[in-house]
C-alpha cells in the first residue's frame, strides 16, 4: 500500500466552519449555506490563513496527481491554488486533503500535537475542527 493510500484510510479530523456533521433532516438548510458560501473569496482566505498558519510549524508538500511530491509548498503556490484545484498536501506523516467543491478541508492523521495547533489555527479563523467517521 503506498503512502496516500495508507494516509487516506487513517483516522480523519475536518476542518470546517461548522461545528459537526449537519443532520440529513438539515440537508436543505446545508444546501443553502453551501451556496451562499462554497467558492467565496472568505472560504478561500480561511484556508489560504490556515495553510499558512500551519506553515510556521511543519513543512508542507503538495502530492502531484503522478504521485510525485513536490518541496515545501510557497506563498504563491496557495494563492494560486487554495480554492481553485483540488490538493493534496503532505505534512510530515499526515495529509490534508482541499477540494474546491467543499466547504471544508480533511485532515488525515494528525500526530496529537499537529491536531492541538491545527485546531488553534482553525479557531483563529472561525473554524472548527471535529473527528469525523467518514471522510471522503
Amino acid at each position: 500500500m503506498d503512502k496516500l493510500e495508507r494516509l487516506l484510510e487513517a483516522p480523519c479530523f475536518i476542518l470546517d466552519i461548522l461545528p459537526g456533521r449537519v443532520p440529513r433532516r438539515k440537508a436543505k438548510e446545508y444546501a443553502e449555506l453551501e451556496k451562499e458560501y462554497l467558492h467565496t473569496e472568505e472560504q478561500e482566505k480561511k484556508f489560504f490563513n490556515v495553510l499558512m498558519k500551519l506553515r510556521c510549524y511543519y513543512d508542507l508538500k503538495i502530492v502531484l496527481p503522478d504521485g510525485e511530491e513536490t518541496d515545501d509548498i510557497t506563498v504563491a503556490d496557495l494563492k494560486e491554488s487554495v480554492g481553485r484545484k483540488y490538493l493534496q498536501i503532505l505534512v510530515e506523516d499526515s495529509l490534508i486533503v482541499s477540494d474546491p467543491d467543499d466547504m471544508y478541508m480533511s485532515l488525515f492523521n494528525p500526530s496529537d500535537e499537529m491536531l492541538e495547533i491545527i485546531k488553534g489555527i482553525t479557531a483563529s479563523e472561525g473554524m472548527c475542527v471535529w473527528e469525523s467517521t467518514k471522510c471522503d
